[in-house]
């Protein structure tokens, strides 16, 4: 069965559903209200008729002609008989057919003080009354006929709303659900207009703030991971195969050049350092390709021991400097006050050193005076690495692609480098939950800083 259909169903059965039971909880109070009404009509007859027998002090041939002047049929087949302490009759209508009943009903009237009972299509009510010191029951009986009338006619209005409601809810249904359905068609064929070869596609998404809406907002975020991951591969590939077959060639044109050139040891010596660096390059080059797709393919590494943000700068700081001699870095550590446990992250040590070790390589590459700054900030919310030096600033343009792979935003022929440092970092740092930024001032100069969310103790 179909959405479409299933929604129709269940719209058309809970209409049907809560339409029919109000119905019924209307005829079922309409009829309980109208049983509570006639025995009441019952027992204000008894309680009159009681009343103008014993206190209208006349010869019982008399009394009897007041009592049929006043109770004269009001109620359909109405019928009163009532009973002194004995048990004897001290009164009963004139009605031809007089109210059967049974020694034990008064009994039990006596003791339960009323009594309501049907009999055929007739209502009895039975009292117990106390009038003057004395002790006597009373029993009424009468069809309410005007009631029950009624009652029919609301049987037969209640139907017919029913009817009527069900055939409008049927008619307009269908038209409703297809109103509601309507954003999901959409969805679908914007959905099946995307192909792996343009993931730039995206789901329009409504200003509704619905449940609909929030699918479209999600999958559009899935299909931007899908797009960055594909762009990935693809550079990935290319970028390998490119960077693969240069040092494949350097090797062997040097291994020619060896072999057609003088066969002595300093040639030896020095075809043989060629081929070092270049695999020396070649090797860097894959092992930053594929931590950064082991990387790209992770989800989250926050959770497990606290780890302290500013032992992991100190080391990166000590790598960085001996590969670097001549480079100076100088370090500032801030912690706030409010910090309830200062420097302390949950994560990876070694990727974030990693993270560390690259915006540190990165800034030595770029320094115009020889010199780095780093400075270690805990805020009660985050653990702050800020990487500063001076140099060209980056332009306004350019800013939103420095972390993706492969890319250089200010390529210098003299520096060293394939685009992957800050693109490695801005993954570290999504992976813990938290973030890389960048800005130039006029003072320090370029400013990164990576956010680490604190680690919080409970």
């Amino acid at each position: 069965m179909t959405l479409r259909r299933r929604l129709y169903v269940l719209y058309v059965g809970m209409f049907a559903l809560v339409l029919g039971g109000a119905l019924v909880s209307i005829y079922v109070i309409y009829r309980q209200y109208r049983e509570e009404v006639f025995y009441e009509r019952l027992k204000s007859r008894i309680v009159v008729t009681t009343r103008l027998l014993y206190e209208i002090r006349v010869k019982d041939s008399d009394l009897m002609d007041v009592l049929d002047v006043q109770t004269i049929h009001s109620l359909f087949d109405e019928k009163v008989i009532i009973f002194d302490e004995k048990g004897a009759v001290v009164y009963a209508s004139l009605d031809d057919t007089p109210i059967s009943y049974d020694p034990a009903i008064l009994k039990k009237i006596r003791s339960e003080g009323e009594w309501r009972s049907e009999e055929n299509d007739n209502e009895v009510y039975g009292l117990h009354y106390n009038h003057a010191g004395r002790d006597y029951v009373a029993l009424a009986s009468a069809l309410d006929v005007t009631g029950l009338r009624m009652i029919e006619h609301l049987t037969t209005a209640l139907v017919a709303a029913f009817i009527v409601g069900l055939s409008i809810v049927v008619t307009t249904s269908r038209s409703f659900v297809s109103r509601t359905l309507r954003p999901i068609t959409r969805l679908r064929a914007a959905i099946s207009a995307i192909s792996p070869d343009d993931l730039s596609v995206r789901l329009p998404v409504d200003q509704t703030g619905d449940e609909l809406a929030e699918i479209a907002v999600s999958f559009n975020g899935t299909l931007d991971r899908l797009r960055s991951s594909f762009e990935f591969q693809r550079h990935f590939v290319h970028y390998a195969s490119h960077e693969l077959n240069t040092p494949v060639a350097v090797i062997t044109a040097v291994l020619d050049r060896v072999r057609n050139g003088p066969q002595d040891v300093g040639h030896y010596q020095a075809a043989f350092d060629e081929i070092s660096e270049v695999h020396h390059r070649s090797s860097e080059l894959l092992s930053s390709l594929l931590f950064l797709s082991g990387l790209d393919s992770a989800r989250s590494v926050r959770g497990g021991e606290p780890i302290r943000l500013d032992e992991l700068t100190f080391d990166a700081i000590e790598v960085v400097s001996i590969a670097n001699p001549s480079v100076r870095v100088l370090v500032d550590v801030d912690v706030s006050p409010s910090a309830a446990y200062p420097l302390e992250v949950h994560g990876s040590a070694p990727l974030l050193r990693t993270a560390i070790s690259n915006m540190l390589a990165n800034a030595i590459k770029y320094t115009s005076d020889g010199r780095v700054r780093c400075r270690i900030q805990a805020e009660p919310e985050e653990v702050v690495v800020t990487v500063i030096n001076q140099g060209r600033p980056i332009p306004e343009e350019y800013r939103e692609d420095m972390y993706r792979p492969f890319v250089r935003i200010q390529p210098t022929p003299d520096v060293p480098g394939k685009g992957l440092g800050l693109a490695i970092v801005h993954r570290i740092a999504e992976l813990h939950g938290g973030s890389i930024t960048y800005h130039a001032d006029t003072e320090e100069g370029n400013v990164f800083n990576l956010h680490i969310p604190a680690a919080l103790r409970h």
